[in-house]
């Protein structure tokens, strides 16, 4: 049979033997070389040349198939451009295709499905860089994903989002859940407000694990919970926008850390700007170690580091002291409206009673512990006219008050005749801790962060912090929207000062008791005899 192209030439050199006819068999003419050389050429050239399936550019050293222009170094064209890779010795033979149908690249391994566990593997400077295996999950660096994108890496995994350049305003980076058409959550950064947003777009919570237990959820009603997770159920007290812990908690506690100098805060306001962000709050000083109690912008109570508790004064010196200025208002109030005697304090020493002020209806009583069962060495006073005749009852004012003149005893001097009416000692001094220098800092209004509507516009823009004035001390009345904070601490000092002597005056009743007896006995006698006389 005559070959007259290419495809019909024999893989073995000896069956060859002729060219579109001509004869080049052992023994033929000599001018049959020169025409099968002319044959061999034109054969050539009809099967990669112009117009052939197979077109080489031998000038630019292109290749090019379905086309007889190649513009790279290997050109494919036709109405489905494919390229197929057979293993003609794996069982089943299975096919692999590149296709470039419609402007789409697509790449199949196994095409029929002839092997299990197919994947599509990329490799970079000899080493797999990632694969897609037959799950559909995609591996980078990992060949073995675990999920549908499962990133390692030996030094750690990064997946970035971003932009090449600068955010431009309504830019932002998000990855997206969805299902089907409908969007269901979020997690992106939204250019406009310098924000990282999480959003639960449908009906459902926004929640946080730690070592895959639960730690924090933001519900759809944007409500915070935080470790409200009790075994299996999200308790829900419904109380507030804020929940920390649960009932099966053994304890649920709230830190705040800032610097040795600086405060620790609540604030209570119901405005955005001026003092109707803080109408009230409680304080933390680190400085000095004392907390404040604000109402109406104005502090109302302070527990000192020593745990001493002032009450419209800022530097307590006893556990409870309170100050009320110029107004006509009770120190203190206890109020009942149960009927009947009850205790109103008590008083204790070493976990026993000493004493109580108890009230009923009408009257109160301030008592002393006088159980018989906590006496001994019981007599009776038999000098009582004796020692009532010591006591000196003096009439005076006291320093404080040169106007007002009023009875009453010298401690020191009643103490010689019922020592246990006085407390103290004469002419007795103690030390007193009093402020050499007081603290100073400054007054400022605080900075005020920007406002931003839900698309990320701003409403109001953001405030920079003011100080006022410097190294000043704590003022009694401040400015709307004004604070001061603590720079440096007070200077402190001891002084000697009078340890002034005390009487409780209810103490002589005892003794005035004795000698009123003893004086209506005297009577009674003389009364007797003057009788007997008069008969």
């Amino acid at each position: 049979m005559a070959k007259t192209k290419i495809s019909e030439y024999d893989s073995t050199a000896a069956n060859n033997t002729d060219i579109d006819s001509i004869n080049i068999a052992e023994g033929m003419a000599p001018s049959n070389v020169n025409n099968a050389i002319r044959e061999l050429m034109a054969h050539l050239k009809d099967g990669l040349g112009a117009g052939t399936p197979v077109f080489l550019d031998q000038t630019n050293n292109r290749l090019g198939v379905g086309t007889s222009s190649p513009s790279v170094l290997l050109d494919l064209e036709s109405t489905a451009p494919t390229i197929r890779f057979t293993d003609s010795d794996a069982s089943g033979t299975p096919e692999c295709e590149i296709s470039g149908a419609g402007g789409d690249i697509t790449i199949r391994a196994d095409r029929d499905n002839e092997k299990a566990s197919s994947i599509i593997g990329f490799e970079v400077d000899g080493s797999e860089a990632m694969r897609i295996d037959s799950s559909g999950n995609v591996g980078i660096g990992t060949s073995s994903p675990v999920s549908n994108i499962d990133v390692r890496d030996g030094t750690g995994s990064i997946v970035t989002l971003g932009n090449t350049g600068s955010f431009a305003a309504g830019e932002s980076s998000y990855l997206k859940f969805r299902e089907s058409s409908t969007q269901l959550a979020e997690i992106g950064w939204e250019a406009n407000t310098n924000e990282l947003r999480i959003n639960n777009r449908i009906a459902g919570p926004i929640s946080f694990y730690a070592s895959n237990a639960h730690t924090m959820r933001v519900t759809s009603g944007q409500d915070l919970h935080i470790q409200s997770l009790n075994g299996s159920t999200h308790e829900a007290a419904g109380y507030g926008p804020l929940q920390l812990g649960h009932t099966g908690k053994s304890s649920t506690i709230i830190q705040m850390l800032s610097s040795t100098s600086g405060d620790c805060a609540f604030h209570f306001g119901d405005g955005t700007s001026g003092t109707d962000r803080y109408r009230g709050y409680i304080n933390y000083s680190n400085n000095t170690d004392f907390m404040s109690f604000g109402t109406s912008t104005s502090e109302r109570m302070r527990i000192s580091s020593s745990g001493m508790v002032g009450i419209g004064r800022t530097d307590p010196s006893i556990y409870m002291d309170i100050y009320t200025g110029s107004n006509a208002i009770f120190g203190g109030r206890v109020r009942s409206d149960r009927a009947g005697a009850q205790y109103f304090y008590t008083f204790e020493y070493a976990g026993s009673g000493i004493g109580s002020i108890q009230g009923n209806n009408t009257s109160t009583s301030y008592n002393t512990t006088s159980d018989y069962r906590l006496k001994e060495n019981i007599i009776d006073i038999t000098d009582g006219i004796t020692r009532v005749k010591q006591l000196e009852p003096r009439r005076f004012n006291f320093i404080v008050e040169p106007d007002r003149t009023v009875d009453g005893f010298i401690a020191h001097e009643a103490e010689a005749v019922v020592p246990e009416a006085v407390t103290g000692t004469k002419d007795a001094m103690k030390d007193e801790e009093y402020t050499v220098s007081p603290a100073t800092g400054d007054i400022y209004t605080p900075a005020v962060d920007a406002t931003y509507d839900d698309d990320g516009n701003e409403l109001t823009a953001a405030i920079d912090e003011v100080i006022h004035s410097a190294d000043v001390a704590e003022p009694e009345t401040l400015a709307d929207g004004q604070f001061w904070r603590e720079t440096t601490a007070a200077v402190m000092g001891t002084r000697s000062v009078p340890d002034y002597q005390g009487i409780d005056q209810s103490k002589l009743v005892p003794l005035l008791t004795a000698a009123l007896q003893e004086a209506i006995a005297k009577i009674e006698t003389l009364e007797t005899r003057v009788a007997a006389l008069e008969g």
